[in-house]
């Protein structure tokens, strides 16, 4: 491909016959992308349902109309007019149970009890428990009519375990489903599947023929994915597409569904279920299954949803990385860099969005089934590393009413998953959690959990010694309201095991109003096996309930920690077990509390009501400007820190002592536009308070980044001095903290903070490196003589980074010159050094010839690209770089022009500028020739010949797709455009 491809589809229903397939070979190439896109002002509708038409009222049926549908039809869920219709049903008082099925002797079982078989046989009991959601099929009724008889195995299934059908933790509804004669209340709906005939009761006066009611057929929509982890399909984009009308009949055929919370299932498909049974609950746990989604993306990389609506789903929304038995495609895991924004998820059967895998493949990929779960050396490296789910960004969306069908579902599942992000989204109307992570329980976690142990499960699978692929992911400004709608013993933001380094930042929880605080419902619940996560300035107003609590039952759940959150005063549920909490009025939060309400969830523009309200956009506490000196004792103080005054020469009204683990200061801040600042902190580090003899650290959070700050130590405690970092501010108010937390000396005291912007270095100019933006660990370092400047940044781990700001007045090519030590002495020591450069958002790898040693300074120029304006030049040691080097500064500056040759364009002709002899021109000003394309030129038209989507037809409409020489064609319901891009070369 040389350009990018656009599809543009116009207006209407597509209807599928069949699902839409795309594959590796559907991919964008070369860097280009394929983009799947509305037509400007069109809405198109992908559709996996038939309307359902020509209504009758049924003769006697109060009510109720009927209608014939395609021979064959099956589902669990109808949509009208948008909105999940629910299955006809009758609430029934709890049984008794048995081994074989249920007995009553209460007069509301007769209904029934009194059906005939068939459609006895159709009937589903269905019990909602604290945290999950059962469906069993009825076989029959006993030949002494006492007993229900039910269907097995998903009887045996549904009861043992936890929070089952027949001890649920809690009773939130026990029922009888799918029975014409259970269809008595408005909006209910059954479907005849011997006589093919479709029954629904409508709101009095209604007539069913003026709804838009529609019947799923398809189960799944779109699948997307290569052929395994090391063949993925890529670069591939949709945009204003809305996904509708699915269902999922896997418990219809199997029996019923037994549900282990949040889309995890113990499935009874034959190709499943083992053919003797299990010899008990924990011998199934490893076998789990996720249920699949209307979308699902696997082995792919590169792929983004922006501005897309499911909608009218029956089980889930759009799965990403999901297990391969999970998919339809029958492939699995293995992505990476998918971004879903902007885009609106309603009425969804299950989970919105389910984010990984659950099995030991998405945990441990390519390790053994064998006791502690060994490497498996058949695997490589690179292919472990496809396999694993990284860098997934879920940002600015809408997802209201998960759950629609299947209650214990939430809003996100994200299970292991590494370095990615969840931020900005609404999550509301929850029956169960907002946004859940992790998985797993902590029986898959390093060593083990000896809970697990206690109950057998490692006799069944392994009981790993390294830990999961979770880790350092952000759950970040979020808006989570009215969760737990059905169930409880569940958290807004809810977690299973350890993810190290993973944060919850800035999130705010609303709208729980818990009457009984024993419910087990919380703004944040670390449930069995968190560990090795952080809280951060989030808001809770939820009461009476406490903002945070882990299990108190579990005995593997470590190393949670809490710095600067708000939680509403919540009288005996002020236990939190995790650091330190400020308390105070919802209708009078702090400033800095009110800047992360208000900032939180989607943008003002997106938000709908009743979530509008809830965020205040603005405060009465001014915030700190730019050029300003913010004292950090007006800032809001958490952790036990507070205002001192026992050291002479400080600003304002006193100091903020930061000497032991926890405390800090926080600062409202606002910039009129995002960009790095040069923040500027003013403290002292005296010599006779612990740890004396050292320089200090404390950790700066600014813009949501947090970044570790050295702070030379000082003469005295009166020996008031500065130290300058680089951070980044987004526009508006925010909050610049400062933190001892674990990890850091912390024993400073600090006195105020400003920001600025930064002084950019100009062409010409000496850039000394130490003064950039250091992160990854990279730090300043003086042991080699001949330095400029105040030291060097050495780049000798993967990861460190040395970024600085440059301006130009305007664009061009430029030579950029580093000057750098690669001694001989330093791993790799034989070989010449690379790193990567980027400037003007473009990387390079570039290699810098070793050097005698590593005092000797020398010098390496490469050109690079930069915008007009300030922009950043970042010299970084990747994975792939040697690294190895101590850069010094860096200088940039335009190439040498190049004389012209005298002549003009044919044979130095007169300079007249007439045409030359290959076709070029002469320039009239300097006579000099530009050169046409010569023989066999031309533009490349970037298609080949190959399949590209498959998908069905019906009356409805048509896709058909073909490649050609101007790209994608596809022909669909009403006119249809596509544009090709070229790209620029």
């Amino acid at each position: 491909m040389a350009d990018d491809i656009v599809v543009q589809l116009a207006g209407g229903t597509y209807r599928l016959a069949d699902t839409f397939q795309l594959t590796a070979a559907d991919s964008g190439f070369n860097g280009h992308t394929v983009t799947w896109e509305a037509a400007p002002g069109a809405t198109p509708v992908i559709s996996g349902a038939t309307r359902v038409t020509g209504w009758s009222l049924v003769s006697g049926g109060a009510g109720i109309y009927q209608a014939s549908v395609p021979a064959g039809s099956s589902t669990r869920s109808l949509f009208v007019d948008g909105h999940t219709a629910s299955r006809a049903r009758t609430q029934l008082p709890r049984p008794t149970f048995d081994a074989t099925g249920v007995s009553s002797s209460n007069p509301a079982w007769d209904s029934v009890k009194s059906l005939p078989g068939a459609a006895l046989a159709n009937v589903e009991l269905r019990s909602i428990g604290a945290f999950t959601d059962r469906y069993s099929r009825v076989s029959g009724l006993s030949s002494d009519g006492s007993t229900i008889v039910m269907a097995q195995p998903a009887w045996k299934n549904n009861t043992w375990g936890w929070d089952h059908m027949a001890a649920p933790f809690t009773d939130f509804g026990f029922y009888a489903e799918n029975a014409l004669a259970f269809l008595d209340s408005a909006d209910e709906w059954f479907l005849d599947t011997n006589s093919n005939t479709l029954y629904y009761k409508p709101a009095n006066g209604v007539n069913a023929e003026d709804l838009d009611i529609e019947l799923p057929r398809l189960q799944t929509l779109m699948t997307l994915n290569g052929s395994s982890a090391d063949s993925q399909a890529h670069n591939i984009s949709f945009s204003g597409i809305t996904f509708t009308g699915t269902t999922w009949n896997e418990p219809t055929v199997t029996g019923g569904y037994v549900d282990q919370q949040t889309g995890g299932y113990m499935s009874l498909r034959s190709d499943a279920y083992p053919s003797g049974g299990y010899a008990n609950f924990e011998y199934s746990r490893p076998d789990w299954q996720l249920m699949p989604s209307a979308i699902q993306v696997a082995a792919a990389r590169d792929v983004t949803f922006d501005s897309v609506t499911l909608t009218a789903l029956g089980a889930g929304g759009l799965g990403i990385g999901n297990d391969a038995v999970s998919n339809l495609s029958g492939v699995g895991l293995a992505t990476q860099n998918i971004t879903v924004t902007n885009s609106d998820f309603f009425q969804i059967g299950a989970n919105a969005m389910t984010i990984g895998g659950i099995l030991q493949d998405a945990h441990h990929p390519g390790t053994l089934n064998d006791a502690t779960g060994t490497r498996d050396p058949s695997v490589s490296d690179q292919t472990v590393a496809n396999m694993t789910l990284s860098n997934i960004v879920v940002s600015y969306n809408s997802i209201r009413g998960a759950g629609e069908i299947y209650t214990s579902a939430t809003g996100i599942l994200m299970t292991y998953v590494q370095n990615s992000t969840i931020e900005h989204n609404d999550v509301v109307d929850m029956p169960y959690s907002g946004i859940a992570t992790g998985y797993g329980w902590g029986a898959n976690d390093a060593g083990g959990s000896s809970d697990y142990a206690g109950r057998g499960l490692y006799g069944y699978q392994p009981r790993f010694t390294t830990p999961t692929t979770s880790q350092n992911n952000t759950i970040k400004a979020n808006y989570v309201a009215r969760i737990s709608t059905t169930h409880n013993d569940t958290g807004a933001i809810y977690n299973l095991s350890a993810s190290p380094g993973t944060l919850y930042f800035q999130n705010f929880i609303t709208d729980i109003a818990i009457a009984d605080a024993s419910r087990f419902i919380w703004s944040f619940y670390p449930d069995e096996g968190s560990g090795d996560l952080t809280w951060l300035q989030n808001v809770s107003n939820t009461s009476p309930t406490a903002w945070v609590r882990p299990n108190p039952y579990s005995s593997n759940i470590s190393n949670l920690t809490g710095y600067g959150n708000w939680a509403a005063t919540a009288p005996g549920s002020s236990y939190t077990g995790i650091g330190d909490t400020n308390y105070g009025s919802p209708g009078n939060w702090p400033c800095a509390a009110a800047t992360v309400i208000s900032d939180a969830g989607v943008l003002p523009a997106q938000r709908t009501a009743p979530d509008i309200a809830t965020r205040p956009t603005s405060c009465s506490e001014p915030p700190c400007a730019a050029g300003s000196l913010c004292e950090v004792e007006a800032g809001v103080l958490t952790g036990g820190a507070a205002v001192a005054s026992d050291h002479p020469g400080f600003t304002g009204s006193g100091f903020v002592a930061l000497d032991a683990v926890g405390k800090q200061t926080s600062t409202l801040v606002s910039v009129p536009s995002a960009g790095t600042f040069v923040l500027t902190l003013r403290y002292t580090a005296g010599p006779d308070g612990p740890p004396a003899a050292v320089d200090r650290t404390v950790t700066v959070t600014a813009g949501g980044v947090a970044q570790v700050v050295t702070l030379p130590k000082t003469t005295s405690w009166d020996a008031w001095t500065e130290k300058s970092v680089q951070v980044v501010l987004p526009a508006g108010a925010s909050t610049i903290s400062v933190t001892h937390v674990a990890g850091n000396t912390g024993f400073i005291n600090l006195d105020n903070l400003s920001f600025r912007l930064p002084a950019p270095c100009a062409a010409g100019s000496l850039c000394e490196v130490e003064a950039g933006v250091l992160t990854g660990g990279a730090a300043v370092a003086s042991d080699h003589p001949g330095f400029t400047g105040s030291g060097f940044v050495a780049l000798d781990a993967v990861g460190k980074q040395t970024s600085t700001l440059v301006s130009v007045p305007s664009a061009g090519t430029f030579v950029l010159t580093l000057r750098y030590t690669a001694g001989p002495d330093g791993p790799p020591a034989a070989v010449d050094r690379t790193v990567t450069v980027t400037a003007g958002g473009v990387a390079q790898v570039v290699t810098l010839p070793k050097t005698t040693s590593w005092d000797a300074w020398t010098e390496k120029s490469v050109q690079v690209v930069l915008p007009a304006g300030a922009s950043t030049i970042s010299v970084t040691h990747v994975a792939g770089n040697t690294g190895f080097i101590n850069l010094d500064n860096l200088s940039f500056r335009l190439p040498a022009p190049i004389e012209p040759e005298p002549g003009g364009g044919d044979d130095g002709g007169d300079g007249s500028g007439d045409p030359t002899p290959d076709g070029g021109s002469g320039n009239p000003v300097t006579g000099g020739g530009s050169s046409a394309s010569g023989p066999g030129g031309g533009e490349s038209s970037g298609a080949s010949d190959r399949g590209l989507a498959r998908t069905g037809l019906n009356a409805d409409g048509v896709i058909a797709t073909a490649w050609g020489a101007f790209g994608l064609m596809v022909l669909g319901a009403g006119a249809l455009l596509v544009r090709r891009r070229r790209s620029d070369v």
